[in-house]
């Protein structure tokens, strides 16, 4: 008990100190004054339960590129960071594009993974959503000016059907007025108009007339002739009435009016009184669009 002994720590950290993760064996070895020796032994394990870090861009609220279904977008890759700074740390992209990709119409989720060395894993999202905001686009042919086809109130008329295009898939046409291509159209001015819609709701539309003109006249044929008496007045104004009959008319269209001219001028054919001799009744038919025919009836 009167020699001296010795304790030394020959393996391990001095208490107090920081451990690093993982096992650290502490050995210690006492000697006493002849020499002999004895040691013991313990182990620290330190475990790292303490996640990395990572923090991710804000997200991203892009319109699509000119022409493009799509727009290409760059961010900076998010760096985890760790506790242990001596350890090594991975960071991975584990869902959406890499920055510098064409990033398709509406929201994609990017999402990327640290690791330390310990296997702690965090996480971190952001969005970048591409808003489709080009119309469309649609072009119609000119417009058509037609003559009615023969004895026909109208024309068949045929033309290509327009098909509107878009950046993006999906984009569909419908007509929204007007006709389609091989209808019979009417007299006057019908507007086709057409509209192209694409799958992010833009619409565009365009439009062109077909006008049709009734350039085809009317028929007319006049009653027979008429031979009438007159009566003497003993003032010697000889004049009567005659019954000169209804003319046949007919049109493609529609008929807008029959009358009957003297020298010109407009009769009432049931109360014109007719002189002696030779009247020449001019008949006039008019139809819907202003063309005219006429026929003649002589009465005697």
């Amino acid at each position: 008990a009167s020699g001296t002994v010795t304790t030394t720590q020959i393996a391990g950290l001095p208490s107090g100190s920081l451990f690093p993760v993982g096992t650290t064996t502490n050995t210690f070895e006492v000697e006493d004054a002849s020499g002999n020796t004895a040691t013991c032994s313990f182990d620290v394990t330190v475990t790292d339960n303490e996640d990395p870090e990572i923090t991710c861009p804000g997200n991203f609220n892009v319109n699509v590129d000119p022409a493009t279904d799509g727009a290409i977008v760059t961010y900076t890759d998010p760096v985890g960071t760790d506790n242990n700074a001596s350890g090594t740390v991975t960071t991975t992209r584990i869902a959406g594009p890499a920055s510098g990709s064409l990033f398709p119409v509406g929201t994609t989720t990017v999402t990327f993974q640290v690791e330390d060395a310990s296997g702690n894993t965090a996480t971190c999202s952001f969005d970048v959503t591409v808003t489709d905001n080009e119309d469309p686009e649609i072009t119609c042919p000119g417009d058509f000016n037609m003559n009615v086809d023969a004895g026909t109130c109208g024309a068949i008329v045929t033309y290509t059907t327009p098909v509107g295009t878009d950046n993006s898939t999906g984009a569909t046409t419908t007509q929204i007025a007007g006709l389609p291509s091989g209808s019979l159209f009417p007299v006057g001015t019908t507007t086709n108009t057409f509209e192209v819609t694409d799958a992010s709701g833009n619409t565009a539309t365009c439009s062109f007339d077909v006008t049709v003109t009734d350039n085809e006249d009317p028929t007319i044929t006049c009653p027979a002739d008429v031979t009438a008496n007159t009566s003497d007045d003993a003032a010697g104004n000889c004049l009567t009435t005659v019954a000169l009959g209804t003319p046949t008319t007919a049109d493609n269209c529609s008929v807008d009016s029959v009358v009957a001219q003297v020298n010109g001028a407009d009769i009432d054919p049931v109360t014109f009184e007719f002189p002696l001799g030779d009247t020449t009744v001019t008949w006039i038919v008019t139809d819907g669009s202003g063309n005219i025919a006429q026929c003649t009836q002589t009465v005697t």
